[in-house]
This record gives C-alpha cells, sequence and structure tokens, in this order.
C-alpha cells in the first residue's frame, strides 16, 4: 500500500483505517474522484484534525499521503480523471469563433463534485486572454457564503482541431498544481425555449470520465423540455441520471 510505502504511516492497522475511511464504495481501489470526494468534505468542513486526532494524523501528513496517491497512480496509469482517453470518443461540437463562448453561463444541472456539492447561484465564465488561455471562474454559494475558484484553460487543437477539447487546469486546494482535466463541449447552440418563450443560448460540456458533467444557459432558468432535450445529447457517454439541478434561487431574483 502506497500508504506504508511512503513512510508517513508506518502502522499497517492504521494505515487500514484511513484505506478505508477513502474507500467509499468498499471495493478494495482508490481512484482519485473517490480520493478527491472524501478529502474535499475533510477540507471544506474542518474536520480532519479532529477525525484523525486519536491517530495521531496530522493535515500535513494527509497532504504528503495525497501527493504520493497522485503520483504513484500516474505511474499505474488509473488515474481516469485526468485521462484523455474519451477524446477519441466523444462527439463535440466546431467552436469559430471561439469568442462565441466566452461570458458567462449559468449552471442549470451537474453531477457534483467535491467542490460543487451543495453550491447554489453556480455561474461559470470564461475570457480569452491575449496569450490564447482561457481564464475561467467558478462563483457559486455554499451554506450561504460566496465562493470563486479560478482556473486556466486551453484549446487543444491537438486532440480536436475544431475547438471543442479544452484542457482544464486548476490547483487543489492550493497544495500542489494538477494536471489539465479534459473539458469536452458536446453541444452549443441558440435555441428557442418555447416555454419561457426566449431564445436561450445553452451548452452541454463533459469531463472525463461519466460522473462529471454540466448543463449551462445564458438564462437562469429553462423550461424541463429544453434540459431533457440537453441531457440526451450527453446521454450516450456519460451517466445523466446522476445530473442534479442546481437552485439558482439569487440569480433568479436579479
Amino acid at each position: 500500500m502506497e500508504f506504508l510505502a511512503s513512510g508517513k504511516l508506518k502502522d499497517r492497522k492504521l494505515a487500514k483505517g484511513v484505506f478505508k475511511a477513502l474507500d467509499t464504495n468498499g471495493d478494495g481501489e482508490l481512484v482519485i474522484p473517490e480520493y478527491l470526494r472524501v478529502w474535499g468534505k475533510w477540507a471544506r468542513h474542518w474536520l480532519l484534525d479532529a477525525y484523525l486526532s486519536d491517530s495521531g494524523i496530522t493535515m500535513k501528513s494527509i497532504q504528503s499521503l495525497f501527493f504520493i496517491f497522485i503520483l504513484s497512480s500516474f505511474t499505474s496509469g488509473c488515474v481516469g480523471v485526468f485521462s484523455w482517453d474519451k477524446a477519441k470518443n466523444v462527439k463535440t461540437v466546431k467552436l469559430d469563433p471561439i469568442d462565441d463562448f466566452m461570458g458567462c453561463w449559468y449552471v442549470i444541472s451537474a453531477i457534483p463534485n467535491s467542490i460543487e456539492e451543495g453550491a447554489e447561484d453556480s455561474i461559470e465564465c470564461y475570457k480569452l486572454c491575449s496569450d490564447g488561455s482561457i481564464e475561467t471562474r467558478f462563483k457559486f454559494y455554499r451554506d450561504g457564503k460566496y465562493k470563486e475558484l479560478k482556473m486556466n484553460a486551453r484549446v487543444r487543437l491537438d486532440k480536436n482541431p475544431d475547438g471543442g477539447v479544452w484542457g482544464m487546469k486548476f490547483r487543489w486546494k492550493n497544495l500542489l498544481p494538477l494536471p489539465q482535466m479534459a473539458y469536452f463541449i458536446l453541444k452549443f447552440d441558440k435555441i428557442y425555449d418555447e416555454k419561457n418563450q426566449q431564445n436561450v443560448k445553452v451548452a452541454v460540456i463533459g469531463g472525463p470520465t461519466e460522473k462529471t458533467l454540466w448543463i449551462m444557459a445564458s438564462e437562469p432558468q429553462i423550461s424541463e423540455t429544453l434540459l431533457n432535450n440537453l441531457k440526451l445529447v450527453a446521454s450516450s457517454y456519460y451517466d445523466v441520471e446522476a445530473l442534479k439541478m442546481v437552485p439558482q434561487i439569487r440569480n433568479l431574483k436579479e
């Protein structure tokens, strides 16, 4: 086990306990999304020190283990969340020009990761910079508090010359830089939403695993009919049944 090999945990029983806490589905294997989900909850609620205080494990030790786990996963080729395998199979749109996609989008529905769990009024904004990078800001509320996450993306023309494949890069809890995460733009269009009687820009964006999916729009609310049609776009590649609606209460009041 990487935990023992790292030297950060010398007690086999203790290492097994940490592994069990991280192995949420009990299949005996740890993958990055699973690790991030548990780690995110611990860090977000500041429970980690209390959770492990009796065992003598510190936050610093867990951060070191996180880094070791990332590296060991790379060497074994099992880091699905940083995989580009879907680029071979997922059909993406042609963005020409890419400027049309820039601006702010309301997140209508998403498969929530550890950062997005419990998020409200989520908005993702894109700004094309002079060096070709895309400044990305994810803004949301959780527990009544405003949060913002800054990222940086680049169009991966080497993966698809049409511009619908991006690489998104961010830092996890300011601990270490992570590789680019694949973003696939499955749908980008301006559609007339009959029920709401308005034109609305819509986008469907998928990530590197079947559990990474976002449906966004230029308006904070779209009809159920339109939402279901957008789900169909992603249904061949992603677990659309896992999508959850993102409340846009504050934005609807504006």
